[in-house]
């Protein structure tokens, strides 16, 4: 939610009052997927499923949203893993043509 309100609203249209409560659902959300990446490869199972992609997909995007991947060491090594897989495409690569990213 945050992501989406910092990012995909005009900045008029921002509801910034409520900022401080979802940054603060969000670190202790990393908490619990960091520590949960600590002693487990993925989010379901040894192997990368759509649950995974479900949740990684919304850390590994630049945009900010108060989320500094070195602070939270196994989750930033799991968005490492992801491009490494067999036929990975960046999201960017696979969108309709005309769209760039910068």
């Amino acid at each position: 939610m945050l992501r989406f309100l910092m990012n995909f609203l005009p900045q008029e249209k921002r509801p910034t009052m409520v900022f401080p409560f979802f940054e603060s659902r969000l670190k202790d959300a990393y908490t619990v997927l960091d520590t949960h990446f600590k002693h487990n490869k993925w989010i379901t199972a040894d192997y990368p499923t759509m649950a995974g992609f479900s949740c990684c997909g919304h850390l590994y995007y630049p945009e900010s949203f108060d989320f500094e991947r070195a602070g939270r060491p196994y989750i930033n090594d799991r968005l490492n893993r992801i491009p490494g897989l067999e036929s990975w495409k960046h999201p960017y690569e696979l969108m309709q043509r005309g769209f760039t990213h910068e």
